[in-house]
């Protein structure tokens, strides 16, 4: 059976095979923009927490 959803693999991404694939990604990336940028600018993670309900969903930033 061919993948319902065009370049992505939705069985590949579930969390219990890659319960941490993107933060590591996050970090990565992360890393690489810091090494370009000036010493005077810092490339910095906000993480951020989605609540959800039946409702409505409302974002809460952490940062």
């Amino acid at each position: 059976m061919d993948c319902p959803f065009p370049g992505m693999d939705p069985h590949l991404e579930q969390s219990s095979i890659w319960p941490d694939v993107h933060s590591s990604l996050i970090y990565a990336i992360r890393d690489q923009i810091q090494a370009q940028l000036n010493p005077n600018y810092t490339a910095a993670i906000t993480p951020y927490v989605t609540f959800e309900n039946a409702d409505s969903i409302i974002e809460d930033s952490l940062a």
